[in-house]
């Protein structure tokens, strides 16, 4: 009698301790969550200051192709970020059709940066200033990529 109220005892102990490990468990879930949730929004919001960075920077009528070329590479850091952060993420089906997905934008990307400089060598200016607006064009292209992925990333 006194072995199975051992054994009662010990199964009782080992029930109510994997209880609290499971509710330990989904509380860290529902942080992580939590906390992965602001870094997506934060990441939204960093890109918005970026672009209001940027539009303070050409306002100012200063080193304007400087301005946008910082815009690029920003956007252009941001987009490798966000695209592996969604990598990360996702199964391993889905990686695989997100990097044919990357593969065929940035076949599109190379396309669409030869049509933007084609459409500003056609134009009437030149200079630095030409070379500033295809940049910026481009740098839009980029950042319509980054938040196409950041929503995604935002669904996960």
């Amino acid at each position: 009698m006194k072995d199975t109220k051992t054994v009662w005892l010990r199964e009782y102990k080992c029930e109510k301790a994997m209880k609290k490990q499971n509710g330990l468990i989904i509380v860290i879930i529902i942080s992580l969550t939590q906390i992965y949730a602001q870094v997506v929004s934060a990441q939204t919001q960093y890109i918005k200051h970026i672009d209001s960075i940027e539009q303070t920077c050409l306002d100012r009528g200063d080193n304007m192709l400087g301005c946008t070329l910082t815009y690029y590479h920003q956007m252009d850091s941001m987009l490798n970020v966000t695209y592996k952060s969604l990598k990360v993420k996702v199964d391993n089906n889905s990686r695989g059709i997100l990097r044919k997905e990357q593969r065929n934008w940035l076949s599109q990307r190379d396309k669409k940066f030869k049509e933007i400089d084609k459409d500003i060598a056609k134009g009437d200016i030149g200079g630095s200033d030409a070379e500033m607006i295809a940049t910026d064009k481009k740098a839009a292209f980029v950042r319509e990529r980054v938040m196409v992925l950041t929503q995604r990333l935002e669904k996960k």
